[in-house]
C-alpha cells in the first residue's frame, strides 16, 4: 500500500472506530434521514512526508474547501453531496463517505487525477477490499463546486439506519521534498471528522 493509501486508511479507521463508540445524539423515538452539515471557509489542513511530520493550517485553499454537505438515506439509496467553495481539474483529489451500520461499515471512494477528471468511484468494505456494486454511482460537478456519491443500500446490507463521515484529501508535489496531502472535512474546522447521527431509512 502506497503512502498516501495509507494516509487515508489510518484516517478514515480511525475516525470510524472512535465514531462508533460515540453517543447518537438521536433514537428511534426520533428519526431521521437526513443531516445538513454547514462549514466555514478557510480551514484547510496539510501535512508533508515524514514520520514527524504535522497538520498544520493551509488556509484559504478553495479547491479543497468543503462548505456544506448533505446526507440522505432515502429509500433505495444512500445519497451524499458535498458541495466546495471553487472546485478545480488540478491535482489529484479523493473524496471519501464512510459509511457505518450496526454490523458493518465501509467507504465510498472517489478519486480523479490528471487526465481523469470526471473521476472514478469504489466501494470498499471495512479491510478496504472492493465490493462488487454495480449501480454504484458519482458526479463531479465543477460548475457548481458539487461532489454527488451515490451507493444502493443493497450493497451495504440494507440497514436500518447509516451513520456518515465525510472527508477530502488532496495531493501536491512528486518528491519526498514537496510531497504535500491537504485534507477539509464538513464536520468541524479541525483535521478529524466524526460520524452523523443515525440516519433512518426515508419511508418514500
Amino acid at each position: 500500500m502506497s503512502r498516501r493509501s495509507s494516509l487515508l486508511a489510518v484516517a478514515v479507521l480511525g475516525l470510524v472506530s472512535s465514531g462508533l463508540i460515540a453517543p447518537t445524539g438521536a433514537s428511534a423515538a426520533d428519526p431521521v434521514s437526513r443531516v445538513v452539515l454547514v462549514d466555514p471557509a478557510g480551514d484547510v489542513w496539510s501535512i508533508g512526508e515524514g514520520e514527524n511530520a504535522e497538520w498544520v493550517s493551509a488556509g484559504d485553499l478553495p479547491t479543497a474547501d468543503v462548505r456544506r454537505a448533505v446526507v440522505r438515506h432515502r429509500r433505495n439509496r444512500v445519497v451524499v453531496k458535498m458541495t466546495f467553495t471553487d472546485l478545480r481539474r488540478t491535482e489529484p483529489q479523493s473524496y471519501w463517505a464512510t459509511i457505518a451500520s450496526r454490523r458493518q461499515f465501509g467507504a465510498l471512494l472517489v478519486s480523479t487525477s490528471p487526465g481523469r477528471f470526471k473521476g472514478r468511484h469504489r466501494l470498499l468494505d471495512g479491510n478496504f477490499a472492493n465490493v462488487k456494486c454495480p449501480r454504484l454511482s458519482h458526479r463531479i460537478d465543477y460548475v457548481d463546486d458539487r461532489v454527488t456519491m451515490s451507493v444502493p443500500r443493497s450493497c451495504l446490507g440494507r440497514p436500518r439506519w447509516v451513520r456518515v463521515d465525510l472527508a477530502n484529501f488532496m495531493f501536491r508535489g512528486e518528491t519526498e521534498a514537496d510531497f504535500q496531502e491537504i485534507t477539509d472535512n464538513p464536520h468541524s474546522a479541525g483535521t478529524q471528522g466524526r460520524l452523523t447521527r443515525r440516519l433512518y431509512r426515508a419511508a418514500g
